[in-house]
């Protein structure tokens, strides 16, 4: 079952720059296929699963509770359907899981994990290089 209850300490939009601010969206949802608009400044998640394995149920589940999680800040959710029993989460096109290689399903948690470490990093300031 989903987590779509908020754990988070709801401090993630108070560490953002106001201009960060002002560039967070609603998370946007592509479905099936869709094409996926990147935009810079937000974090880009896919969601890819079999769509002959039924996992096309748990990738919904799983959207949605990032949805839920994340409302309100740049992230982009793309559920992409595949063959041969995928289920694969990247973000920002780095692999987070991957189904062939645990030989089970990620928890929401998991996800949420990188999609934070991912936000972070986008409002983590820019060094000046020791200038």
């Amino acid at each position: 079952m989903p987590i779509s209850a908020k754990q988070g300490t709801g401090t993630e939009e108070a560490k953002m720059l106001p201009s960060q601010k002002e560039r967070a969206a609603s998370v946007s949802v592509t479905e099936e296929n869709g094409s996926c608009s990147s935009r810079s400044g937000e974090v880009r998640v896919v969601i890819q699963y079999c769509k002959i394995g039924n996992y096309s149920r748990v990738a919904r589940e799983q959207d949605q509770a990032i949805r839920a999680e994340f409302a309100g800040l740049p992230v982009e959710v793309k559920m992409a359907s595949s063959s041969g029993g995928v289920y694969e989460v990247t973000v920002n096109e780095k692999l987070i899981f991957s189904k062939k290689a645990t030989y089970r399903l990620p928890s929401d948690e998991e996800i949420f994990y990188h999609i934070r470490a991912a936000l972070a990093r986008l409002t983590a300031p820019v060094e000046n290089g020791g200038q």
